[in-house]
């Protein structure tokens, strides 16, 4: 008799090696089209992609610093030296 965690692994393989990815390139001189066609089937979760999209290309996002690490003076510790210091033996 197989387990039933078994049967879940072999599912969830079998819809990961099945699954399709589709890319769609849409150019920039047609991120208004796009825009406008979302807006009048009111599919507001492809208005508010495209207009991030015309965004992105207008350069309104400014993507050289891709992280705040450098303006905040924070020293990440790892989990277990942080368990150890406060759990730890004293």
């Amino acid at each position: 008799m197989v387990s039933v965690h078994l049967l879940r692994l072999l599912v969830r393989w079998l819809l990961i090696k099945t699954a399709e990815f589709a890319t769609e390139i849409i150019q920039a001189r047609d991120l208004r089209a796009h825009l406008e066609h979302a807006e009048y089937y009111q599919d507001h979760a492809t208005v508010a992609y495209v207009q991030e999209l015309i965004a992105t290309e207008q350069t309104r996002y400014d993507i050289s610093q891709p992280n705040l690490n450098a303006l905040v003076n924070i020293e990440p510790t790892p989990f277990w030296d942080w368990l150890r210091a406060h759990w730890g033996a004293a």
